[in-house]
């Protein structure tokens, strides 16, 4: 029998354990593109999509004006990369951290 090189590649992620970081990793990549998005190229010199823990994205923001601007804008930022992220992924809240 024949499998896909998909079902093969899940299936030795789920077997090495590496599946969670994969899926980790997917987020802080698509989480960088949401805050491109929502506030522009030139915000990236202030912010650092760290890692996602526990369903919290960490974000390490260089300027507290910055960091004011992400926090009010903090349910849009969640709810566009929500939209893009299978359940499994999502994520609640952000973590800001040095």
């Amino acid at each position: 029998m024949f499998r896909s090189l998909g079902d093969l590649l899940g299936h030795s992620l789920r077997r090495h354990g590496l599946e969670q970081q994969v899926g980790a990793t997917q987020v802080v990549e698509r989480a960088q593109r949401i805050f491109v998005q929502e506030f522009g190229e030139e915000i990236m010199r202030y912010v650092d999509v760290k890692f996602v823990r526990g369903g919290a994205l960490a974000v390490r923001v260089e300027s507290s004006v910055v960091a004011q601007e992400v926090r009010l804008r903090e349910k849009k930022v969640l709810g566009s990369l929500n939209d893009i992220l299978p359940k499994n992924l999502q994520v609640g809240q952000l973590w800001f951290v040095n």
